[in-house]
């Protein structure tokens, strides 16, 4: 008996409150964020393009991703980011710092829970009791949270697809991913965890150093030409790394996922990659947990594909106190019996 997990927002929404944390993981924009290269500025003020767009928007306060950054996703269904050989518009520069900042949020967002503040959250102790059993996690959100439950439930994890670039092994070849396991804390298994939609702790395979013509560092942001959006070569920062500045800021906005092709600048291999580890994996698996998912339409086309290819299940669970009918619809289709809906974990 194995479980195949698909984690929403709604478990970081459900962490921030059982930590006591006011900030919603859902609203970023209005949260006390400071540059970390310099704490006498805020870190909006430092993607002068991204803050301009917002304020004419007035979503600074309560807007969320989505809402937000809608107009900005709707564009790449008419052309790439960065169109070769065209002049960057002013959307692709608010596209790009859009990605830069929100990785640094929800680093941020990550750190506001410690570990000890979840050590007896209801999603810790449910993967604690079913640790032997998961064996592959699709997560949509950009925080770690989910990932630090598991570490306290003693479950290893691994990005797939990552360190692929040929520098980081010798003679030019790749090498595996890394694989965070430890021995010595009782860890029970490795288990992979899927981002496709990227992740605060993702970047390519550089960092980036500015410096003026006389070799003086200068200030990463506000970004000054071009950036490269995303990076093939996914690399996986830990801890304070991912305040680090970086090459480029390996997300992916809510809604742009259908618009990639493979002319387009706005392909990343590791993406679709990380959701064939995840359909693969659930074939060794014969039950469904979708934990937090709203079923929200920027991700509905992405996840009625994901959800085709996978295997019929003897039993799916749905964590969420009103799921859409759409969703429990479509979920019917791979269960072998009832869908079973709930407002707290399956009782195991």
């Amino acid at each position: 008996m194995a479980w195949s997990i698909i984690v929403g927002n709604g478990l970081s929404i459900d962490a921030s409150i059982h930590s006591g944390i006011n900030e919603s993981p859902s609203t970023p924009w209005n949260w006390p964020l400071l540059n970390p290269y310099d704490q006498r500025s805020k870190l909006l003020d430092v993607f002068p393009r991204l803050k301009c767009y917002l304020e004419k928007l007035r979503v600074t306060e309560r807007g969320g991703v989505y809402e937000a950054l809608q107009g900005i996703v709707f564009e790449t269904n008419k052309r790439p980011i960065f169109t070769h050989l065209e002049k960057p518009t002013d959307n692709d520069y608010v596209h790009i710092e859009a990605c830069h900042y929100l990785r640094i949020a929800y680093a941020w967002f990550s750190d506001q829970i410690p570990t000890e503040c979840i050590v007896d959250w209801d999603w810790t102790k449910w993967l604690e009791r079913n640790a032997s059993e998961i064996e592959t996690v699709l997560s949509y959100n950009y925080d770690i949270i989910f990932e630090k439950a598991m570490r306290i439930a003693h479950l290893g994890k691994v990005y797939g697809s990552s360190r692929q670039n040929p520098m980081f092994g010798p003679e030019f070849s790749p090498i595996p991913p890394e694989v965070y396991w430890d021995e010595t804390k009782g860890d029970i298994r490795v288990v992979h965890v899927a981002k496709p939609h990227g992740s605060c702790n993702f970047t390519g395979i550089m960092f980036r150093e500015v410096t003026d013509s006389n070799g003086v560092k200068k200030d990463l942001y506000p970004i000054d030409g071009v950036f490269m959006l995303r990076d093939n070569s996914l690399k996986v920062l830990i801890g304070k790394e991912m305040y680090r500045p970086v090459h480029s800021a390996d997300l992916i906005l809510p809604g742009e996922w259908p618009c990639w092709g493979s002319s387009e600048s706005t392909v990343v291999a590791w993406a679709a990659e990380q959701k064939g580890h995840f359909i693969n994996e659930s074939a060794h698996g014969d039950k469904l947990l979708v934990a937090g998912f709203g079923y929200g339409e920027p991700d509905k086309e992405e996840f009625d594909s994901i959800v085709a290819k996978l295997p019929k299940f003897n039993r799916v669970c749905v964590v969420n106190p009103n799921p859409p009918k759409l969703l429990i619809r479509l979920l019917q289709k791979k269960c072998i019996g009832e869908v079973e809906v709930s407002s707290l974990p399956p009782n195991e």
